[in-house]
């Protein structure tokens, strides 16, 4: 994402930020490969930045918030870092949005054990409706927050699976659900692309808002 973004300021300084050293490692190989000279990494956790205060003009968050115990904490650290009247933006999903037809047996078993897993790891799969609470309590202004569709329909049902239900098989404690259920499940839904009938979708929940002039 961090090269997605140094294209569109060619005259700018870009920061890419993540606690794992070998995915900031792949950045910087991609960047390199590129041509993109203006991105520079930081190992950090998101909540404590080594970045002074007031120090950037856009600070954007994809897919974190639905992984981490205090996303209050996240956005306090992005609105610290973002100037006064900078732009904020948090990019996350929600599994209420998820609807597949004709729904496959097994999918809500899927997904309650999914929702279990992420909570026992302090993380939330609801996080997409309350990214609003998330950034007016964390003091942030201008808040909106806005829905982007993602259906079988745009990618095949294929990729749509992959996309949106192919993490869930990593979290997924198999104490809860087992590995050949959890199989068995996806095999049913992937058969749904040779179904004319079949559609599924999600959304992507954006959230933009600013860090307060005072």
């Amino acid at each position: 994402m961090s090269c997605q973004i140094a294209r569109l300021v060619p005259q700018g300084r870009v920061i890419g930020i993540d606690a794992d050293p070998d995915l900031l490692a792949q950045a910087r190989a991609t960047a390199t490969q590129q041509g993109l000279e203006h991105i520079e990494t930081i190992q950090a956790w998101a909540h404590d930045i080594d970045l002074p205060d007031n120090s950037i003009d856009f600070c954007y968050g994809r897919f974190l918030l639905q992984h981490v115990p205090d996303p209050g904490a996240i956005a306090s650290e992005m609105r610290r870092i973002t100037r006064p009247g900078g732009m904020i933006m948090l990019l996350d999903t929600d599994d209420g949005a998820l609807i597949v037809h004709p729904k496959p047996e097994g999918l809500d078993t899927l997904l309650a054990a999914s929702q279990r897993s992420q909570a026992a790891m302090g993380g939330d799969r609801h996080i997409g409706r309350k990214l609003r609470q998330v950034c007016v309590e964390a003091g942030l202004e201008e808040v909106d927050l806005r829905l982007v569709p993602f259906t079988s329909d745009m990618v095949g049902m294929h990729v749509f699976v992959d996309i949106a239900l192919g993490y869930k098989r990593q979290i997924i404690d198999p104490a809860d659900m087992g590995t050949e259920e959890i199989q068995d499940v996806i095999n049913r839904l992937l058969l749904l692309a040779t179904d004319p009938r079949a559609f599924a979708h999600t959304m992507a929940y954006v959230a933009t808002a600013r860090s307060p002039l005072s």
